[in-house]
């Protein structure tokens, strides 16, 4: 079990009420048993006090209490308390680059004065797109010294760590988990709640994450819900395309309660069923005196990697009862193991090397579609120009996204299949970036059109065979493959598939149940309702059965997630059970 130790809030006024809940926390701390991290979405301090002593003091305590190592299991984002105050920049600048007069105090003053207010002001009317983008960003950025200085204190960012804390960047919890930090505050100045910002471009950036296939969590220190519209809009391509499970924030003092703020969709409209992470906004983690309005306390996550489930329990405090653990639902994190994805990692850099960087058009196309212009990021990224094959396949793959996020009409799906049509011609004379095939095939079983699936479909399975790819990605591409050939009415050729399938994902799930039994079932069933409809009902029947044990058995641990497989799988056996004329089993 890994325990996530999320905390939020903590500009912290000394009091009595604080000292009792702050040796709460630490009895808290020490009483976890196995694998932790702590994770404290923003407001580290007081605007009127301008300084870290009381936080940074506070949190080495609970790093000791916690026996978490800061530079590995700690992980920090900024609040709005945390933008530096006239005081505390004078302060931080004279200390750093050695000013010991008041001119050059004031002159350090005046330069922050802009950051504070013009710059503050451009992000607020200018988008991603605009050509000075980055440098205003960069020097927003400067507002954060002090805490940037206050989180390498402690310890949390070494000198070599190469990362600017305030920034938009990706840290790896311990070769398992991908951490995303946002900083929401960019054009905070202590009035508006609604509407914030943060740097669009770098969080929507590719080269932002090191390794992919990891599960990932967001942070952020404002609501998602809190963030402007656009924004919201655009971060659900990272956080879709990137495996982030969910958002965690603070800054509110208090749960979220609406029913329609507590997850964010993930779809870009075009799909049937669209994917949903929570949104955890947690309490105030510091109690106060004078504070009547905020719930004090903490979140902690219960991650069971085998399970792939994080269970979410909220700690509320109080000072007449202390902490009490309320249930606050989950969500699902699957988890490959790091053994798995070194080798995975391996096997790409021997075979197609490291992702191509991102160009300078990718990434002013990437810019355009944020800021909402769709169109002209498409005529930007349909211009010719001199790259490598790879590269090509990256951009046009960046169009068909930009494609996708517009709806599926049937002008959209014409120019979609145009461009994974180069994609696939390009990637089979080259061998490279074959990825693509799969993509292509899976958007046209979408379409219905199953004789090119079919075509894609085969020459990549018969490249990873020859190949000698993983058994997983085998296993996947025959699962698509059997599913065409199906609906094809290619019925030998659809069974033959899915049991070469089957026989590679139940193999592979006694090794690793909680990364592959959710596969088997989902190719159990798939036999079956082949079986069915060619009267094999026995053979059917037993499948069936065996993804409905499996599938109950996960959704004791994960109901939201499992659940509605289980009420899928019980239709499917009813349904059996009915044409066999069982009623009282069906």
């Amino acid at each position: 079990m890994v325990t996530i130790f999320h905390i939020s809030d903590l500009h912290i006024v000394t009091s009595a009420k604080w000292n009792i809940m702050r040796g709460c926390i630490l009895d808290e701390a020490r009483k976890l048993t196995g694998e932790k991290l702590l994770v404290v979405t923003g407001d580290f301090h007081n605007f009127w006090e301008g300084g870290y002593a009381k936080a940074e003091g506070f949190l080495k305590e609970l790093i000791a209490a916690l026996g978490v190592e800061p530079d590995k299991d700690v992980f920090v984002v900024p609040g709005n308390h945390d933008v530096g105050s006239e005081k505390s920049i004078k302060r931080a600048f004279r200390a750093k680059d050695g000013w010991r007069t008041d001119e050059e105090a004031e002159e350090a003053w005046s330069d922050w004065n802009d950051v504070q207010t013009t710059t503050v002001k451009w992000l607020k009317e200018k988008n991603s797109a605009e050509p000075d983008y980055k440098t205003r960003v960069k020097k927003r950025l400067k507002a954060y010294t002090p805490y940037c200085d206050f989180a390498r204190r402690l310890g949390v960012y070494p000198a070599d760590a190469g990362l600017t804390p305030a920034s938009a960047h990706v840290r790896t919890w311990r070769g398992r988990l991908n951490l995303l930090h946002l900083n929401t505050t960019l054009i905070a100045d202590g009035t508006a709640k609604t509407g914030q910002r943060l740097d669009i471009l770098t969080a929507t950036s590719p080269d932002l994450w090191k390794d992919a296939s990891l599960p990932a969590l967001a942070l952020g220190h404002n609501s998602y819900y809190d963030l402007d519209e656009q924004q919201q809009s655009a971060l659900r391509y990272p956080f879709g395309g990137r495996g982030v499970c969910a958002y965690l924030c603070g800054d509110t003092h208090a749960e979220e309660k609406d029913a329609n703020r507590q997850h964010l969709r993930l779809d870009y409209g075009y799909t049937d069923k669209p994917d949903q992470i929570p949104n955890v906004v947690c309490v105030k983690g510091a109690a106060d005196d004078s504070d009547a309005f905020s719930d004090f306390g903490l979140y902690l996550h219960e991650w069971d990697e085998q399970a792939g489930y994080v269970k979410l329990r909220l700690l509320r405090w109080t000072q007449e009862q202390g902490f009490r653990s309320e249930d606050s639902g989950g969500y699902t994190m699957p988890h490959r193991s790091p053994d798995d994805t070194r080798r995975e990692l391996e096997r790409l850099k021997q075979k197609d090397g490291a992702p191509p960087p991102e160009t300078p058009r990718e990434e002013r196309a990437r810019a355009l579609w944020l800021a909402g212009k769709s169109d002209e990021a498409i005529k930007l990224l349909g211009e010719a120009q001199q790259t490598t094959a790879r590269q090509h396949i990256k951009e046009t793959l960046l169009q068909i996204d930009i494609l996708k996020s517009k709806g599926l009409t049937r002008e959209t799906v014409s120019e979609i299949r145009a461009c994974y049509e180069e994609c696939a011609a390009l990637a089979k004379a080259r061998r490279v970036s074959v990825y693509v095939l799969y993509d292509y095939a899976d958007f046209l079983w979408k379409q219905n059109d199953y004789p090119p699936a079919i075509e894609a479909a085969r020459w990549l399975l018969d490249h990873y065979r020859r190949e000698n790819e993983p058994e997983e990605n085998q296993a996947k591409l025959e699962n698509l493959l059997g599913i065409l050939f199906k609906n094809n009415n290619q019925m030998d050729e659809a069974e033959a598939l899915h049991r070469e399938a089957l026989d590679i994902r139940r193999r592979l799930a006694e090794a690793n149940p909680a990364a592959y039994e959710p596969y088997v079932v989902q190719t159990c069933n798939n036999l079956a309702n082949l079986l069915k409809n060619t009267n094999r009902m026995d053979e059917a029947e037993a499948l069936y059965r065996e993804a409905l044990d499996i599938r109950r058995r996960l959704a004791e641990t994960n109901p939201a997630a499992y659940e509605p497989d289980v009420a899928q799988t019980c239709n499917n056996l009813a349904a059996l059970y009915y044409s066999t004329n069982r009623m009282d089993e069906a």
